[in-house]
């Protein structure tokens, strides 16, 4: 059974089998940053008292985001001629974006709320926590490369490896990232405080991850050895 509440304090709430849900139209200035020209998720609520004040923050809250995209597509005379600094950004910052998307769809899933805000996160801390519109398209690549290196170094200490660990923290320390490095085995389980028949494996696992790239295989000898050559790639 599907019924909507047609009264001043609950205009945009209808009721579902019982269940409350937001319903309203996205206002047409706004609506290409949608990919639906309307908004519907459950108040997860089956009491008209509760409805009314959950439908009271979140309006508020989207006209206040609306508010501020609005602007963004007016036709403003001369706007060319006024200094960016005086120009006043309105839009959310990436961790307030978040939080209102996560609102508005009524996403539940702890898993895609957890990647959501960490991501928002990365943003904020790689290219500063500014207004959402105030980014550039080519700032992507920077945040990419932030989060491979996150999923890297998470894969890493998902292995529950100590050595491996601590041979990543050593090559990083030691090499900055796109340099190319000589690792030979003697030196390489002193610094990691592993054996010598340890190390092949574990740097196999690192090129494995995507941390290092093997670029020359090194030489055993009787009397002498080359090292293998590694090119850190995070």
């Amino acid at each position: 059974m599907h019924r909507v509440m047609y009264t001043n304090a609950s205009q945009y709430v209808s009721n579902r089998d019982g269940v409350f849900y937001y319903i309203r139209r996205i206002p047409y200035d706004v609506r290409q940053h949608y990919a639906s020209s309307r908004i519907s998720y459950s108040l997860r609520t089956k009491s008209v008292r509760t409805a009314a004040r959950a439908v009271s923050s979140v309006r508020q809250r989207l006209e206040d985001y609306w508010l501020g995209l609005g602007p963004q597509q007016m036709d403003i005379p001369a706007i060319h001629l006024v200094r960016a600094d005086d120009l006043e950004d309105n839009s959310p910052l990436p961790l307030d974006a978040v939080e209102m998307y996560l609102h508005t769809k009524g996403k539940t899933d702890k898993t895609f709320i957890r990647t959501a805000r960490r991501n928002a996160a990365y943003v904020a801390k790689v290219l500063g926590n500014k207004p959402i519109t105030s980014y550039a398209t080519s700032e992507d690549v920077q945040v990419e490369k932030h989060l491979r290196l996150d999923r890297v170094e998470a894969a890493i200490l998902d292995k529950d490896n100590k050595s491996l660990y601590l041979m990543w923290g050593k090559i990083k320390r030691e090499c900055p990232k796109g340099d190319t490095f000589a690792w030979p085995i003697k030196l390489a389980s002193e610094r990691c405080g592993c054996s010598k028949s340890d190390v092949g494996p574990i740097m196999q696992k690192l090129e494995k991850l995507g941390a290092v790239t093997i670029i020359q295989k090194g030489k055993a000898g009787k009397y002498y050895g080359k090292a293998n050559i590694y090119r850190r790639e995070i």
